[in-house]
């Protein structure tokens, strides 16, 4: 039986959202395997850089700049892969956002945008893959129709293995991320803003950083084993530890200025961490 991945080499395959995470793993993987990549994402910087490492290893690819909630952008990405390579086999829609906020928050046009990005533009991408097909030969040809039902297992498994890959083989970039989001966490606990903007959120320190929260996770957690979620709250266990022992302020106090409404939350989340009230720590010092 024909090996799975043989079958991958020469394929033309379309790929948005290809500038980080598992778009830009999958990518890397199906170019390793000889497909050729037509690769779709908002950040030309990335772009030319997963492209040069593509090239790099010997790959085939070619890019555009694409925004998927905009129909005509995934059409010119489709016209893309047909201009450079004459045809178009399968089109990964990969792209997607994810906001988050409470519901009775109301964020609307974060909700707009998630229907623009994740709904419409998978249906953009079906659209003009299917035209493409269809003009082609009037069918979907039995290695799309392979792709899109018994070889997804195989894109996924081998996306997971060279996106948990990136994490070691790209430390040191890492590594200087961690120490920007941490300058930020500082920045941000300063009193002053956090008496106006409150508790840092992970969707806040992702956005500092131009990644996704989910992507900022999962590197956290492969370098670290803590979540964004938990780093914040070490950087706010810090800063309270700090002015809890060299400060006169009140509990209630240092609770304001770390940016939490009420100082009861302050209170739980102290102890949930240090397994020691705010008030036993500061007597320690006594």
């Amino acid at each position: 039986m024909e090996n799975n991945t043989n079958r991958i080499k020469g394929k033309v395959i379309a790929i948005t959202g290809a500038s980080s995470g598992i778009g830009e793993a999958t990518a890397m993987m199906l170019a390793e395997l000889g497909a050729k990549v037509v690769l779709g994402a908002r950040r030309l910087d990335r772009l030319e850089e997963l492209d040069g490492r593509i090239r790099a290893v010997g790959g085939d690819s070619t890019y555009l700049v694409t925004a998927v909630k905009n129909r005509v952008d995934v059409d010119n990405l489709v016209k893309l892969a047909c201009q450079q390579y004459g045809r178009l086999d399968v089109i990964i829609n990969n792209a997607g956002i994810s906001h988050l906020s409470r519901i009775d928050e109301l964020q609307v046009e974060e909700w707009e945008e998630m229907i623009d990005v994740n709904l419409k533009g998978v249906l953009y991408g079906i659209a003009a893959g299917l035209s493409v097909f269809n003009e082609l030969d009037n069918n979907i040809d039995s290695f799309s129709q392979d792709v899109l039902v018994s070889q997804i297992e195989l894109i996924l498994i081998h996306s997971n293995r060279f996106y948990t890959r990136q994490f070691n083989t790209r430390k040191t970039v890492y590594i200087d991320l961690i120490d920007t989001m941490n300058a930020y966490l500082d920045e941000r606990f300063d009193p002053e803003r956090s008496v106006v903007f409150g508790l840092p959120t992970v969707q806040e320190v992702s956005d500092h950083l131009h990644i996704s929260a989910r992507y900022l996770t999962d590197l956290l957690k492969s370098l670290t084993g803590q979540s964004t979620q938990q780093h914040i709250h070490n950087k706010l266990i810090e800063k309270a530890k700090d002015r809890l022992s060299t400060s006169r302020l009140t509990i209630a106090e240092i609770a304001y200025q770390l940016g939490f409404e009420h100082p009861q939350s302050f209170n739980k989340l102290f102890k949930r961490y240090t397994e020691i009230s705010p008030t036993a720590y500061r007597q320690s010092f006594n």
